[in-house]
């Protein structure tokens, strides 16, 4: 209930009408960072939250439909190994939430009006009446861009109305992966790029064949760990992402134990975006426009407050934590969240014994918190 209900929380926004902000503003005003929009009280629940159908499966590995959650079989023996991290599903859950959010802010091309709408929006002098509003203004925005950078060719304003549709139709997936992969780095890995970083690309490296999609890899992440940036100067935030992302690559790389050469490949990627100008001037375009999602996602789904409660344990801290949990003895402790359970146990190349050990205290030992938000 703490992050399921995020839809309906950016829905409400659609009755804020104080402070509307322009676009130039909220594209690059600072301050619209530190305010939370969603601190106001969650929206009445319309009933018990449906449970997703999980399974482990050989075909499907990680995957998710808006009914359905899968994990790689081998995540059986081991659930706790970086490679077949079963934390890898929260992506799966964010792309899930994701598609819902989108709902209220990506325009419908299946209904005249979404595209009436998104055609209003997209001129050079609207202006949002509410929150809600600013938020689909500030997606097509970046999404315009984004497919400006990508094609190499400005769109000149007459031509948007008709080229739109199609912009859209091409951009969405795109737009999808940032948001989420934003939304899931916030939440879920409580904006820590090392541990983020380590986890995504040892699950990555996992999966075979996929050398030609590294690139759209290494920018995601640039993305993602990026929405710790935007409070620095423009100019700073893509040579600062990159040196980070750099970094903790290369120390993975070191490490060895990645099951395939993909951080090989992102690296050399990385060495020529950093010799040639071109190269580089090309990609940090694609970069920027992206960064408006980050922007996206830090103004109107990053809460602060709720980042907290998803993360809270009352089983954990005053002295105590889950590093006391003895290993393969089945104590029955109580787990009051498995986020910070399963992060204690994640290893390198844990035991099948072990990896069983952790799945039962999840399934057995966790002690439901049902404290409002």
């Amino acid at each position: 209930r703490r992050f399921t209900d995020l839809p309906q929380r950016l829905a409400q926004l659609e009755s804020d009408t104080v402070e509307v902000p322009d676009l130039a503003d909220l594209a690059s005003d600072a301050q619209h960072l530190q305010r939370d929009l969603l601190m106001r009280p969650a929206p009445e629940s319309e009933g018990l939250p449906v449970p997703l159908v999980t399974y482990f499966s050989g075909r499907d590995g990680f995957s998710s439909h808006l009914q359905t959650l899968s994990a790689p079989i081998t995540a059986i023996a081991e659930c706790n190994s970086y490679r077949s991290n079963l934390l890898t599903v929260t992506h799966e859950i964010a792309h899930i939430l994701v598609q819902v959010l989108l709902t209220h802010i990506y325009p419908d091309l299946s209904q005249s009006q979404g595209l009436e709408t998104a055609q209003a929006i997209a001129q050079k002098h609207f202006r949002a009446k509410n929150w809600l509003m600013a938020a689909r203004q500030l997606l097509l925005e970046g999404i315009i861009g984004m497919e400006q950078a990508d094609s190499g060719r400005e769109i000149p304003m007459e031509d948007l109305p008709e080229d739109l549709p199609q912009i859209l139709k091409h951009q969405r997936r795109e737009a999808q992966e940032i948001i989420v992969h934003t939304l899931d780095f916030w939440y879920f890995y409580r904006g820590e790029p090392e541990f983020y970083i380590k986890s995504i690309w040892h699950s990555w490296c996992a999966i075979l064949g996929i050398e030609d999609r590294v690139p759209e890899y290494l920018m995601r992440t640039l993305c993602a760990v990026s929405v710790t940036l935007l409070r620095e100067p423009a100019e700073k935030r893509f040579p600062a992402a990159l040196h980070d992302v750099k970094g903790i690559l290369k120390g993975l790389q070191e490490q060895g134990g990645v099951l395939s050469d993909y951080i090989s490949i992102a690296l050399e990627r990385i060495a020529r975006i950093e010799e040639d100008k071109d190269v580089r001037d090309d990609f940090e375009r694609q970069y920027s426009t992206r960064l408006l999602l980050v922007r996206l996602v830090a103004i109107f789904l990053a809460s602060e407050r709720l980042s907290a409660k998803l993360y809270s344990d009352p089983h954990v801290g005053k002295g105590r934590g889950y590093e006391n949990k003895q290993t393969l003895a089945y104590d029955q402790e109580p787990i009051g969240n498995p986020l910070t359970f399963f992060r204690v146990h994640l290893k390198d190349d844990p035991g099948e014994s072990e990896s069983l050990w952790v799945l039962h205290c999840l399934a057995f030992d966790m002690v439901a918190d049902n404290d409002p938000v």
